[in-house]
């Protein structure tokens, strides 16, 4: 049974296709190759090999490019106004898809907490989340390092047996799932992962909670 729900914030309590996953991506991109003085496609490509052995650039930046501070880097990449992607009919629709769900829950992002409260006020969802877990809380080391899904669930008082977590990435997922907690994927059609049930929007969650609408 589930009991408790983790959820990442980008491209998963709104849409990817608002723009604001892309663009938060580009923003990287431009952050690197000012950072490294190369130019965008070399970043571009640097970002791709680092995320595979480091899982964030944030993280390649510090253990190989000198990034002590990070705070230019947040400020670089998360918009300050999210109005221009994140419209208020996407918020109506977060809104409506999580009171069908009768259940307490978290967020568990890499992203610094002034982005997730910035989209969680966005969606109007600021009261619905108990807690953020934020790249800051977490030492600045992110999903999909083990340690970040133990240390929710201590604080939390979680069992791994009866969490929901739902990401975009399916690398976020796998860890959590091998320390037997429940994922779904959120997915889009170049992006669905075989063995992991997935859903394409927030509406569809109650459906994966409460199966033939099933309350409890």
């Amino acid at each position: 049974m589930i009991e408790y729900l983790l959820f990442d914030i980008d491209n998963t309590l709104y849409p990817a296709s608002c723009g604001l996953g892309e663009e938060m991506n580009r923003r990287m991109t431009r952050f690197v190759a000012m950072h490294l003085d190369i130019d965008l496609p070399s970043a571009d490509s640097l970002r791709a090999s680092a995320r595979r052995r480091y899982g964030t650039t944030l993280k390649w930046l510090q253990a190989e490019h000198g990034l002590d501070d990070v705070d230019p880097y947040m400020e670089a990449v998360h918009p300050a106004d999210l109005s221009r992607w994140i419209t208020d009919d996407h918020a109506a629709t977060a809104r409506e898809a999580l009171e069908e769900i009768d259940l307490p829950a978290s967020v568990l992002t890499n992203g610094p907490a002034e982005h997730a409260r910035r989209v969680l006020g966005r969606l109007g969802l600021s009261d619905r989340f108990e807690r953020v877990f934020d790249l800051r809380s977490n030492n600045y080391v992110g999903k999909p390092s083990r340690e970040v899904y133990l240390r929710a669930a201590s604080e939390l008082n979680l069992r791994f047996a009866s969490t929901l977590f739902v990401d975009d990435v399916v690398q976020y997922l796998l860890p959590f799932r091998d320390l037997g907690g429940m994922i779904v994927h959120m997915s889009t059609p170049d992006s669905e992962a075989p063995s992991i049930p997935r859903i394409s929007n927030l509406r569809e969650l109650a459906t994966i909670i409460y199966p033939r609408g099933s309350r409890r």
